[in-house]
């Protein structure tokens, strides 16, 4: 039994779809995006009547596309010196409001 029927693969690839952006959104850590990615082309493939193997095949081909080429930058992002604030000093320190 295939459950990426011509008329339910939309359906599944667009909750999918949902779920991983509220994934995401939920722990903006970046560990979603790229499965999101790769569900919105499975979600066009499976509109364009392409058989479950080949969405299949398309989710897991533009998410590790997309992981790869987004790599560099979000390790550029991640790397980047923290910006000291004056706050760093009154940590631990009694004050009267």
């Amino acid at each position: 039994m295939n459950i990426l029927t011509t008329t339910s693969a939309p359906i599944i690839w667009l909750i999918l779809i949902v779920v991983l952006i509220v994934a995401e959104v939920a722990t903006y850590q970046l560990v979603a995006v790229w499965f999101a990615l790769g569900a919105v082309a499975s979600l066009l493939v499976s509109l364009m009547g392409a058989s479950g193997t080949v969405q299949l095949i398309t989710f897991v081909v533009v998410s590790l596309l997309s992981l790869v080429a987004s790599r560099p930058l979000v390790k550029k992002i991640q790397s980047a010196p923290k910006e000291k604030t004056n706050a760093d000093r009154i940590v631990g320190q009694t004050a009267v409001v």
